[in-house]
C-alpha cells in the first residue's frame, strides 16, 4: 500500500469502529450513567476524584450540556480506571464515501471551470486546468489535486 493511502485507510478503519456505536451517548452523560450503574452516590464518586458532591453534579451537568473538556473526562476516567475514547463519524455513509462525494463534486466543478463545487467561476490562475475527463477520474483526483479538494474559494 502506498504511503498516501495509509493514513486514509487507517482513519477509515477507526471510523468504521466508531460508527457502530455512534449516537449511543447516554442522554444524562457518561459520568452520570457510570456513577449510577456502579451504585455510587455523588459523595462516593467525589471522594474517588477528589471533588465535592456539588462539584460532581456540576461536572455531570457540564457533560450533559456539552460544556465539558476532554481533559476533564479523561481525568475522571483515569481515576475510575477507565479510558476515554472519542472520535468522529460521518453523518451519512462511510469515511470513504464522504471523501468520494467531495471528490466527485470537486472533479465535476473543476471540469466545468469552477472551484470546489461552490458554483463560482475560477477566475484565479492558481488552479491547474482540469480536463473534462477528470469527471471520470474521481478516485485519482484527490491525489492529483489534493490542494483543490477542500477549497471553497
Amino acid at each position: 500500500m502506498k504511503t498516501r493511502d495509509l493514513l486514509p485507510e487507517q482513519t477509515a478503519s477507526m471510523i468504521r469502529k466508531f460508527a457502530k456505536i455512534a449516537g449511543e451517548n447516554p442522554p444524562r452523560g457518561w459520568i452520570y450513567n457510570i456513577r449510577v450503574a456502579l451504585g455510587m452516590s455523588l459523595s462516593q464518586l467525589g471522594i474517588i476524584v477528589n471533588k465535592t458532591p456539588q462539584g460532581i453534579r456540576d461536572i455531570e451537568l457540564r457533560e450533559m450540556t456539552g460544556n465539558i473538556t476532554i481533559a476533564s473526562l479523561e481525568q475522571i476516567g483515569k481515576q475510575l480506571n477507565m479510558k476515554l475514547v472519542y472520535g468522529f463519524v460521518p453523518v451519512e455513509g462511510s469515511f470513504r464515501q464522504m471523501a468520494g462525494r467531495r471528490s466527485r463534486t470537486t472533479t465535476k466543478a473543476a471540469a466545468n471551470g469552477n472551484r470546489a463545487g461552490n458554483g463560482t467561476q475560477n477566475q484565479a490562475a492558481t488552479a491547474p486546468a482540469v480536463p473534462r475527463s477528470a469527471e471520470t477520474k474521481t478516485p485519482e483526483f484527490r491525489y492529483e489535486y489534493p490542494d483543490l479538494l477542500w477549497e471553497e474559494d
